[in-house]
């Protein structure tokens, strides 16, 4: 397996949440923000009913950090970075297709996956999160599928993302 893109989480006992640990260039950062920060509310209210939910929102999610956009036709979602308070408040009344030209024409950082990886990525954080695993990474392959792999320390997991983003070299003759 090649990990393209990761992120490092650890369990924070006095927040009751994990926190991001490793931040660099290959960080997926609206993916992160999405687990770190929109995964704490979706499960206060009613985490089942948000996965069970395809059409979420309309199609169009904004939460504090991060905003969803559901792209029911090609079946992908997107998940961009509306961290910044002036930025939150211009899209607060865009629709779901003025927000996707965005993502779609550069203008805004984004994430894509398929709506299943979506929501396979949701139900996996859930049970790690539910089971209090220490540490977690979050990781993009080279097939560019977002999944969770559970660790016991933050050593295992630095020499697991050490052996898996090593590029091969080829060696000419």
């Amino acid at each position: 397996m090649y990990i393209k893109k990761y992120d490092l989480f650890e369990y924070l006992p006095h927040r009751n949440n994990y926190g991001s640990i490793d931040y660099r260039d290959n960080y997926i950062h609206p993916v992160s923000l999405l687990l770190e920060d929109v995964y704490p509310c979706i499960k206060k209210n009613n985490f089942e009913n948000f996965i069970k939910k395809q059409d979420v929102f309309q199609g169009i999610g904004v939460f504090e950090k991060v905003e969803l956009v559901m792209d029911d036709e090609n079946n992908l979602v997107y998940i961009s970075d509306a961290y910044d308070d002036d930025y939150r408040s211009r899209i607060m009344n865009l629709t779901k297709s003025m927000i996707l030209g965005f993502c779609l024409d550069g203008s805004l950082d984004y994430n894509i996956m398929t709506k299943d990886n979506f929501f396979h990525l949701l139900l996996s954080w859930d049970k790690y999160f539910n089971q209090l695993i220490p540490f977690i990474l979050l990781y993009q392959d080279g097939k560019d599928w977002y999944d969770l792999l559970p660790f016991d320390s933050q050593e295992a997991m630095k020499k697991f993302v050490a052996d898996h983003t090593k590029s091969e070299t080829i060696i000419q003759k």
